[in-house]
């Protein structure tokens, strides 16, 4: 009997409220997308031209229709973490991701490149994502967008360690050797800590999200659970997926082409690392601001505040032609990258409930890598049609100007379409 006792023995023996423990389990397991995340595959985009003897442009597009396929399976892989629960999803996400990492290793050319692209995006990028966020919105609520922020911040100030540390072993190793170490250090380190120490719902244990008492949830707590047809009725949801696909989409066209709407503008290369290592730093503190005014403010002005940061940012790459205005780009856009992932991590659930948080994250997901995967290219066609990322950036300053606009007075669903007034 004792032994099946075992999971609650370890919630029960925590000295601190468990939640605390799962939020620790989740940021490792953020921070274990590392290897599927464009800063990465952007440093292996020069081996891949070499190896197999493609253009830089047939690599981009492999790459993002490898995100546009991988994308279509996160509204399953959401629907499996709300059936399997956070544990065994962890354990098993991390298994497949290690084993991606593994292929990219022993790929020998442009079909099998895009079907490691499909594996780690999918696998990385998608659900990874998806089962650490999920489950600080299972452990947290008052708090949910603060711990979310403190994820991102301890993502960001890693990546600025881990892409230079890959810079480093390029010195050393053969680039799939270097797939293979960062599969190696996805199992060692994924399998155990999601093993032992992921749990699934405070609820299980009889705690309540945030270590509430009981009354405290009776009175505070009031909580919907949506399905995710539900869900998609409302016209609040399609606002709201609208605002949060323009960044992602826009944003990731800025990030790809950084360099070269740098020097259309007159800047350097070395311009442009230096104004992207200064968005990293700077999106660490935008995401606690965000995080602290999420859990305060309605959510419709935090897209708006992000849709106007958007607007500022894509106007300065069409105009930034002194230093300091780029220094200014750097802010507005580290506001752009602070908010996305703190506002899914808590919003969705603080609306629409946490019984299926799993499918409709999972379908806000698929839209959003959706859009990361459109943008790179609709900017590329911008600059080689008209020799200029100008066109492209009105079309996306007028499209953001809508969702900007309705987020902040598009009214809060009261009720579930079919349940009791």
């Amino acid at each position: 009997m004792h032994h099946a006792e075992h999971p609650r023995t370890l919630v029960d023996r925590s000295p601190l409220f468990y939640g605390w423990v799962v939020w620790a389990v989740a940021t490792v397991g953020m921070i274990l997308t590392s290897p599927a995340q464009s800063f990465t595959t952007s440093l292996f985009i020069d081996q891949f031209i070499v190896e197999f003897d493609l253009s830089r442009t047939m690599v981009s597009s492999l790459y993002g229709l490898g995100t546009f396929i991988a994308a279509l399976s996160l509204t399953f892989v959401g629907r499996e973490i709300d059936l399997r629960g956070n544990r065994m999803s962890g354990v098993i996400i991390s298994v497949l991701f290690a084993t991606a990492l593994l292929f990219m290793s022993i790929v020998t050319g442009p079909l099998m490149l895009l079907i490691g692209f499909i594996l780690i995006r999918g696998l990385g990028y998608g659900a990874m994502v998806l089962v650490s966020t999920t489950s600080i919105a299972q452990w947290f609520f008052a708090r949910r967008g603060r711990m979310m922020s403190f994820t991102l911040v301890a993502f960001s100030l890693f990546q600025v360690g881990f892409v230079p540390f890959l810079e480093e072993l390029f010195t050393v190793y053969e680039w799939r050797e270097i797939w293979l170490l960062m599969s190696v250090g996805v199992l060692v380190t994924g399998v155990p800590i999601f093993w032992g120490l992921m749990r699934n719902k405070p609820e299980d244990f009889g705690l309540n999200p945030d270590n509430m008492s009981d009354d405290q949830r009776r009175t505070g707590m009031i909580e919907q659970n949506w399905t995710l047809p539900q869900v998609r009725r409302t016209t609040m949801f399609w606002v709201f997926l609208a605002g949060r696909m323009a960044a992602p989409g826009f944003g990731t066209g800025l990030i790809i082409h950084q360099v070269s709407i740098f020097e259309a503008v007159g800047h350097s290369r070395a311009t442009a690392a230096g104004t992207y290592a200064l968005i990293a730093l700077l999106s660490a503190g935008t995401a606690l601001m965000i995080g602290y005014l999420l859990d305060k403010y309605r959510p419709g002005l935090i897209i708006t505040t992000q849709l106007m940061a958007l607007t500022a940012s894509m106007f300065l790459a069409m105009t930034m032609t002194a230093i300091w205005m780029t220094v200014l780009y750097a802010v507005f856009f580290s506001i752009v990258l602070g908010t996305g992932t703190v506002f899914d991590g808590s919003v969705w659930a603080n609306i629409f409930g946490r019984e299926h948080l799993g499918a409709i994250r999972g379908f806000v997901s698929t839209a959003l890598v959706i859009s990361t995967s459109v943008g790179p290219v609709i900017f590329a066609l911008s600059y080689d049609l008209f020799g200029s990322y100008d066109v492209i950036l009105w079309i996306a300053i007028s499209l953001t100007a809508i969702p900007m606009t309705l987020a902040p007075v598009v009214k809060l669903p009261a009720q579930k379409p079919g349940s009791q007034p």
